[in-house]
Order: structure tokens, then sequence, then C-alpha cells
């Protein structure tokens, strides 16, 4: 009988077998699995692209039909792991650069084995960055004033040149009369007036791999120098803290009546009054320090007319409190060998810590979060604690003891084969060390309902019980997974099973099968034989033999790898034309 496809598609692609009926029985042909491919071609070439260093890179191609695989190469070279659709590159570096393409491995069936895109180039530009930026300007009215900025990357103008544009109060520089040089690297402006008086100029240079900002920088005309800048200070809640300046004019005409002091917190004026004097002198006071009172401070001179501004730096006030533990030293299961770390949390400020074990100090144990390689048994039982101080007092943590476990480990490891009857007991055992030991018994990596002992014992074992067996022993400190055993239930308790009927003989060794496995045959006459392996589902897997075989002990090799078998149990099945059929079950452990 014939079955025929006058134009197979992908759709005709499955498995095909034929049922032929006759007037007293009917049979059921092996199955013939059909693969129709598709011929390869590609659709959208991969494309020239730019890329940051550090961006990722995605240069996709697309095809039609079946494709067996993907090799990308770069300047001649194959890369390693670029097997897909797409060329993937996580993080662009200059070496990045280069000339790209793939070839593509397509099916030889339909006459189109390998194409190759056409080329593509990756190019790599430097991130644009300020390596240095402009600074404040102190001038004079009518002055010239020139301020530069230096920035590297890949340039994006005609000319291939970083592209900068300058800025006060957001508004864009543009040249004209008093101001050259708005579009590059080196400012100037002429003829200074106050309209060009200002904290707030900025630049923002452009590149092919983005847009930087500078920091704002001022363009000022000063009437005082300040010649003792206010100090960062350390204190404790309730102590009193003074923040002075010392200031001169910086010309003659200037007087005091012309000038006004303002003492800033956080960037928000301070006003006499409760806790605060001296706001608007050149010494500020704190009565009683607070952590309210805790930030940054500086005092700002303001001389008229035209309202020019000197800033004194930043004064930093830090209010330290009495230390108080908020997370006292907690610790779990330390187990042996492995690291583990001990922490406490505390608030005050310029904290100190020093952690004891037993009411000694520990040596080096210094910092809020304690990280120990190794624990070791010798801890188990003593107590650790901590000591938090800072200049304002000290506190003393709660105390932890320390309990350390020992991690599992099997002394005796269970047999790699057994074989027993049916109807018999089957009862496997391992031996292992370690602290509160908990079991866990597998079949065919599958766990196994209450079989948590060191022993699995099961009554009256049948061929359904066959399999790979396992068992995991854990506790808190971790797990260990002993070795594979193949259990084989027998038909009898001779080594080879026996034939369904007939007088033929199958036998396979080694068991369990790794790699490579030999199959040995008798047959009681010369006849038509075919042997096929079946999983314990009843699918089959692969026709092992079929065709004529003579008398006498015949061989044929199993290949695990070949064959592409997962461990597990699998039946082998031998059949011959007169109706002879014996089963042999086998187990494999990859």
């Amino acid at each position: 009988a014939v079955y025929a496809i006058g134009s197979a598609s992908v759709a005709d692609s499955g498995n095909y077998d034929v049922l032929i009926s006759g007037t007293c029985s009917q049979s059921r042909s092996a199955i013939a699995t059909l693969s129709v491919e598709q011929p390869t071609s590609i659709t959208d070439q991969p494309r020239s692209t730019v890329a940051c260093v550090g961006s990722p890179v995605i240069v996709p191609i697309k095809t039609l039909g079946t494709v067996k695989d993907y090799q990308w190469y770069k300047d001649g070279a194959p890369l390693v792991g670029q097997n897909g659709p797409a060329l993937v590159i996580p993080s662009a570096l200059l070496t990045t650069a280069g000339t790209y393409w793939c070839v593509i491995t397509g099916s030889s069936v339909c006459g189109t084995p390998t194409l190759t895109t056409q080329q593509f180039v990756i190019d790599v530009a430097i991130p644009t960055t300020i390596t240095r930026n402009p600074t404040d300007q102190l001038v004079a009215f009518g002055a010239t004033v020139t301020v530069e900025v230096q920035a590297e990357g890949t340039g994006l103008g005609t000319l291939g040149d970083l592209v900068y544009r300058w800025y006060k109060g957001g508004q864009e520089l543009v040249d004209g009369p008093r101001i050259t040089g708005a579009a590059t690297s080196r400012l100037t402006i002429r003829d200074i007036r106050q309209s060009d008086l200002g904290t707030d100029y900025y630049v923002v240079v452009s590149g092919v791999c983005g847009t930087v900002r500078s920091p704002d920088f001022a363009i000022i005309v000063p009437s005082v120098e300040i010649t003792r800048q206010p100090s960062s200070q350390t204190v404790c809640a309730g102590r009193p803290v003074q923040l002075s300046i010392d200031y001169v004019p910086n010309h003659p005409s200037v007087t005091q009546a012309q000038i006004s002091i303002q003492w800033m917190k956080d960037g928000q004026p301070l006003s006499d009054g409760g806790n605060i004097f001296g706001s608007r002198t050149a010494t500020l006071r704190i009565l009683t320090a607070t952590p309210a009172d805790e930030g940054d401070y500086m005092c700002v001179i303001t001389v008229q007319p035209g309202g020019s501004q000197v800033s004194s730096q930043v004064a930093r006030v830090t209010v330290h409190t009495q230390p108080q533990i908020t997370q006292q030293p907690q610790v779990g299961v330390l187990c042996e060998g492995q690291p583990f770390e001990i922490r406490i949390a505390a608030t005050g400020g310029g904290l100190q810590y020093q952690w004891q074990l037993d009411g000694q100090d520990v040596p080096g144990a210094t910092e809020a979060i304690v990280r120990v390689p190794q624990a070791v048994m010798q801890l188990d039982g003593r107590t650790a604690r901590c000591i938090v101080r800072n200049e304002c007092g000290q506190v003393t943590s709660q105390e932890v003891t320390l309990s350390v476990q020992v991690p599992p480990t099997i002394t005796q490891q269970p047999p790699a084969e057994v074989r027993i009857a049916g109807g018999e007991t089957l009862e496997l055992t391992v031996v292992a060390q370690g602290s509160a030991l908990r079991y866990q018994w597998r079949r065919n990596g599958q766990n196994i309902p209450g079989a948590t002992s060191s022993t699995y014992r099961k009554l009256n074992a049948q061929g359904a019980d066959a399999g790979t067996y396992e068992v995991v022993v854990s506790n808190d400190c971790g797990t260990v997974t002993s070795r594979t055993v193949a259990v084989s239930i027998l038909s009898s308790r001779d080594d080879e099973p026996l034939p369904v009927a007939g007088a033929a003989w199958l036998h396979v060794e080694p068991m369990p099968i790794a790699s490579d496995a030999t199959v040995r045959y008798r047959l009681a006459r010369a006849e038509q034989v075919t042997i096929v392996l079946f999983d314990m589902a009843g699918k089959e897997r692969a026709v092992l033999f079929r065709g004529y075989a003579g008398t006498g002990e015949t061989t044929l090799r199993l290949s695990v790898q070949a064959l592409d078998l997962p461990s597990g149990t699998y039946s082998l099945e031998l059949r011959t034309a007169s109706g002879t059929a014996i089963r042999q079950l086998i187990v494999v452990v990859r």
C-alpha cells in the first residue's frame, strides 16, 4: 500500500502509520516520521550602526524557511556564543568596533545549506563628558571675562566636533557685539554690565553619545572679601554652637552701611529667636543645639548698590545624640565551615562599635556588621554583644547566644545497583552525619511520599517500582544527594528475563547503562526479527534492529547518547515473525 502527498508543506510534518485490516485480523505498521523543511532565505539584512561605550548593541536579521544554525563573525573570526538570529553585545567597548556578518545554516534538503549576510559595520563612540568645568568669574564692570570648558567625546557637528551651547538662567547665549564664542568651548563677554552678572551660568556639551550639563558658575562683581570662613562643627545635643566670619571691603568706598549679612541654613534664611542669635551679624550663635539644628550653614554678604553678593563656604553642623540601639543583634543557626554575619543598628551619629565574645573585646570587630568567613564549633554556646559609643555616651546591646550546627555529609552511600525479583522487599539505606538531619527519598527524580527516614523500604515490589532512586539528606545548613541507585525488578530470581513465548533469549549488559551497552539475543530458528525500545509510557523510542537473523547468539550496540535517552527505566522488546516475544527492562543512568 502507498500513501502519496502531491505537494508537501510544513503542515504535513508528523508521524504516519497504516492500519491493515483483513477478514480475520488487523495489523498496524510501525510509525514513520515525515519532516518537511522550507528553503532558507534572508528577508532583512543586518545594518551598520553606531554604539556608545557601555551601551548594548543588538543587530537582528530576518529569515524565512528552515534555519539550523546562526554563526556571527567579526573581522573574519567567529564569535563564541553568538548563534542566534540577532547579534547581542551587552556592553559595547572600543574593541567592539569592526566589520561583522552572519553565516546561516539552512536546509540542505531544500538546496540552501548556507547563506551569508551582507557585511555591516559597528562603530563605537566615546561618551560625552566634561573633563574640566567652567569656574566662577570675579570681574569688574566694563571688563572682559573669558570662561572655558574642557570636554571629550565623539562629536556630531558637521566637522565631527562636539557642540557647545552656553546659557544664563536657562536662556541660550548667542554671538553679538559683546559676546563671542557662544557656540565654542571658550565664551568671552566684553564690557561687563549689571545684566551680565549672575550665578546661573552653565554650558551644555553635546556629542554622539549624549549631552552633559556643567554645574552652574557665577560671573559677579565682588565688593567684599571673606578672610575667615566658618568652620564645620560636631557637637552633642544641648551644647552651644558658634559660627563666625571675618570680611574686609575690597574698595575704600564701600561703607558698613552698604553691607548686609544673612546667615542661611540648608539654603533658607535664618532669623533671631528661640535658640538662634546673630543671624544678621558676623557671628551666629545657637545656644543649645538639637538634632533639628543639624545642617549646612553659610553666610551671604550683600553690597548695595547693585546687590552684588559674596557667600561664605558651607559649614556643616552635625549634632550627635547619645547612642540608642534601634535593632538588637540577632543571629540564626550557624553552619560549621560556612560564613555568617551578625549586625546591630543604632542612632546617635559618629558611632563607634566594639563587639565582644563572652564579655571580651574581639580585635578588629569594630563595625555595625561583623562578617565571619567560617563558623567553627568553638563558637557554639558562646555569647556575643556590642558596645556602641560616641563622644556623647555609650550603650551595650543585648547578648545573643551562638548555635553552630554541622552540615550534612553522607558517610555510606546506598548501592549503585539493586536487582530483586517481583514480590520481594526493596530496601535502600544511607548513612549520614550532621545536625538534625532530614531525609527524602526520590524515584525517577520525584519525591516518594512518606519516605523520610535513612532507610527506604517497599514491600512486595513490582515492575512499576523499577527505576532510579536517590535520597536527599538536609538540615538547616545544607543539602547533599546520594548517588543514584538503579533498581531492576525481575520476573524471576534469574538475572536474565524469561521469554513470554517461544525459545528465544535476550540480554543487555552492563546494567544500569551510562553510555553504551551490548544487546545479546539468541533465536531458536532463523527468521525475521524486530527489536524495539519503549519507554515506560509505552511510547516507541527507537527500532534497534529489523531484519533477518540466524540461529545462535547475535549482538547489537545500544548508545544512550545516539538515542538521546534521559535517565529512567525502559522496556526492550524482541519480536519474531513466528510470534515469539521477549521483554527486558533496562535502566539508564546519565
